[in-house]
């Protein structure tokens, strides 16, 4: 019998926040995306930009450190023209180099492309 692989859709953001303050907003924030797209994704994974003026997590640079669940995509209410990945439920990971040094901080993709099981 063939397998049929399950896609786990994902939407990946390269952010300065650190775990904290993600869990305290309830999701990661101020990004600007295609709000029907993004919530049509299972997981978002939060990679770490290192170089940010204002950087508050530890985690190397380009690594992949939270896989939230997505639980909805809302406009973010400090930032107009903007949204808030919600999650329901996340996972700490630890995965190196997972971001790939896009131009733009926010990337469409699955968990698999990730190296993420």
């Amino acid at each position: 019998m063939d397998r049929v692989a399950l896609v786990r859709h994902a939407v990946t953001v390269f952010t300065a926040k650190n775990i904290e303050r993600l869990l305290r907003e309830g999701g990661t924030s101020s990004w600007r995306l295609d709000r029907n797209h993004a919530r049509k994704c299972d997981f978002v994974v939060c990679t770490r930009n290192a170089n940010a003026d204002w950087v508050e997590g530890p985690e190397a640079h380009q690594s992949a450190f939270l896989v939230g669940k997505v639980s909805d995509v809302v406009p973010c209410p400090e930032n107009e023209g903007r949204y808030l990945i919600k999650f329901s439920e996340y996972a700490l990971v630890d995965i190196p180099n997972a971001w790939k040094g896009d131009r733009n901080p926010v990337k469409y993709g699955s968990l698999e492309e990730l190296g993420i099981e």
